[in-house]
């Protein structure tokens, strides 16, 4: 809780300056469990998160208020047997979920700006921000899991209307001739109903 005399500016160490220590620190709180509500709750909110990331880095890098970046107001988090993805209609700036798991569960998350995770017993905290390029894809996994939380913001503030799409049943079968010439036909069966998007490259 913070007094009356608490900023809300992103300066998370207390060094007097805003820079890549202050995302380090509030990044560290997160995954911890833990966090200075008073130097790291950047908007006000009440809560320290990805969204206070995602202001810092874009206040390092110019100001929030890029007129450059056309921010998403709606995401579907794409979950498959082996990857998370996601699908925007916009800038996606930052992501933080929380995955339950067993044991054998392995997670390799996407190189980006921030790029971090905590495993404490069967339970995985992940923090993804980008600092230019829209994020789209998080991570590799190994082994089942759910999400049980998830918060993915654009540049500036949490996205309210997302959704998680699990295609880890999705199935491709070819139904022949292999190879082809000129055609070929070919199944994709999933789990339950609903939009799929099939995308054919010629390599």
């Amino acid at each position: 809780t913070c007094g009356v005399s608490c900023t809300y500016d992103g300066d998370a160490n207390g060094d007097g300056d805003i820079n890549v220590s202050d995302v380090v620190t509030m990044i560290d709180g997160i995954l911890a469990g833990a966090g200075d509500a008073c130097s790291s709750d950047v908007n006000g909110d009440g809560v320290v998160n990805v969204t206070d990331v995602v202001i810092v880095v874009q206040t390092i890098l110019g100001g929030s208020a890029r007129s450059d970046i056309n921010d998403a107001n709606q995401v579907d988090i794409i979950v498959t047997n082996d990857s998370i993805e996601l699908d925007a209609n916009g800038f996606v700036g930052g992501v933080q979920m929380t995955l339950s798991h067993g044991a054998n569960f392995s997670i390799d998350l996407v190189d980006a700006f921030v790029s971090d995770y905590r495993t404490t017993d069967n339970v995985t905290t992940l923090i993804v921000v980008t600092d230019n390029k829209s994020l789209e894809y998080i991570a590799t996994v190994n082994g089942s899991f759910k999400i049980e939380s998830a918060i993915v913001v654009n540049s500036n503030q949490e996205i309210s209307d997302q959704s998680i799409v699990e295609l880890k049943g999705l199935e491709l079968n070819l139904a022949g001739p292999n190879p082809f010439n000129p055609s070929t036909s070919l199944n994709v069966v999933v789990p339950e109903a609903g939009n799929v998007t099939v995308k054919i490259y010629n390599i």
